[in-house]
């Protein structure tokens, strides 16, 4: 059955659709957080994982003070507003920075599922709630299906293929202002990766930094980490150690959400190195299986190579720029960029 909601909330239904298809769930069901709170919007949502701990959770709003994610039945607070801002706090010990990633962007997702579902109940489809819940749910499992039939057609994707499109998920997290991807010239073959983040302490941007730096005494360059002014060289020495030292001057709340930020730009960093390598080995690649009798000269390749090179890198900041807006920031604004 066709539930048609009444007044005229396409753009909301568009958006929404979108945002589901663009999610990680394998399920999204809406309805009230209970009988005796049924004006309240509770996302229900199924994480496509094996653990059985993070398969289930839940985001709902009851107050001024941001919302909660449910985790096993347990509420955790997540403070802030909009998508960018979503940061469960207090979530158990026990959990690897993995899953406490996972979690988290689960979270920033099902927040804004949550505020484009809330935009449509206020459509005037507020009378007629259970309906509306209906036609939510139905229009989550059509875009659910959708992406699934979409994954399913067309040739395989190249390898950087697949990279440029975590590439440009993590971009759209909303979780980053102004990122922009640099090639290193420390080093052939990889980037440096710069953006903003919200300060939730300071309520102000901070600027994040991975790149290669070289070193007095040593050929090889290496891998610094910077948040604003303090830069710490990466090591294995420990996460809590490291983190300690860059961020010795953050001991707000919002210090996870800084730590948080700062393992999506180190991942973003390496990514964008493996595409920017994979397309700068193709014309090699190409070379070698037409197996001609002459092939290129050396200087040729070399051109051939560092385009690929420059427009990869082109192609990457015009994502970057897209999901994440133009540098100067506007400071007023926070980093948040711009729908």
């Amino acid at each position: 059955m066709e539930h048609v909601l009444p007044g005229d909330g396409t753009d909301n239904l568009d958006d929404l659709h979108d945002a589901l298809a663009d999610s990680d769930f394998l399920e999204v069901t809406f309805g009230s957080l209970s009988d005796e709170k049924p004006g309240i919007l509770k996302v229900d949502a199924v994480i496509d994982v094996n653990d059985p701990r993070l398969t289930n959770v839940a985001y709902w709003e009851s107050g001024p003070d941001g919302g909660w994610f449910s985790l096993e039945g347990r509420p955790y607070h997540v403070p802030g507003e909009g998508p960018e801002e979503a940061h469960i706090l207090g979530l158990p010990d026990d959990l690897s920075e993995d899953d406490r990633l996972l979690l988290n962007h689960a979270a920033q997702q099902l927040r804004e599922i949550h505020e484009l579902a809330g935009q449509v109940l206020e459509d005037g489809y507020s009378l007629v709630r259970k309906a509306a819940y209906a036609t939510l749910d139905a229009l989550a499992e059509e875009a659910l299906e959708y992406e699934d039939d979409e994954e399913d057609e067309g040739e395989p994707l190249e390898p950087w293929e697949e990279l440029l499109q975590e590439f440009t998920r993590q971009c759209r997290m909303g979780l980053f202002g102004g990122l922009s991807v640099d090639e290193s010239t420390e080093l052939s073959g990889v980037v440096n990766v710069s953006a903003f983040v919200l300060d939730l302490d300071g309520d102000e941007p901070l600027e994040l930094k991975v790149y290669w730096q070289a070193e007095e005494g040593s050929d090889t360059p290496s891998h610094w980490i910077a948040a604003g002014n303090t830069a710490v060289k990466e090591t294995h020495t420990g996460a809590k150690a490291f983190y300690d030292e860059l961020l010795a001057s953050h001991e707000g709340e919002g210090r996870g959400h800084l730590e948080h930020a700062i393992l999506h730009l180190h991942e973003l960093a390496h990514i964008a190195s493996d595409i920017i390598m994979m397309k700068a080995k193709r014309p090699y690649e190409v070379i070698a299986e037409a197996q001609l009798d002459e092939p290129p000269s050396d200087a040729a390749m070399e051109a051939m190579s560092a385009t690929e090179v420059s427009d990869a890198l082109a192609g990457l900041n015009g994502i970057a720029r897209l999901y994440t807006g133009s540098r100067p920031l506007d400071i007023s604004q926070g980093h948040r960029p711009q729908d």
